[in-house]
């Protein structure tokens, strides 16, 4: 397979190829990167990424008290603002 007139390619020149770009994508997205270039171009692999620790949700539910409604609004429609159709017969 030839790209240019006299440089011919092959798969690890392939492979890295895109271990360099991941590795410059990785340095512009993730800017604490501790990581130097030739680290994430030679050990991709072995890279790992901290995420952020996700807040417990309170799943309990408590039914209303006496004669009272109770909606859900767990904010399933945020971001999606359309006018509820239908009514509600109490």
């Amino acid at each position: 397979m030839e790209f240019f007139e006299e440089t011919s390619t092959d798969l690890y020149w392939v492979i890295d190829l895109q271990k360099s770009r991941m590795a410059w994508w990785i340095k512009a997205n993730w800017t604490l990167c501790p990581y130097q270039m030739f680290q994430l171009i030679e050990n991709l692999e072995s890279i790992k990424c901290p995420r952020p620790l996700r807040k417990p949700r309170s799943l309990d539910w408590e039914p209303p008290i006496g004669n009272m409604l109770k909606f859900n609004v767990d904010g399933a429609s945020r971001g999606n603002p359309r006018v509820i159709v239908g009514w509600l017969g109490c």
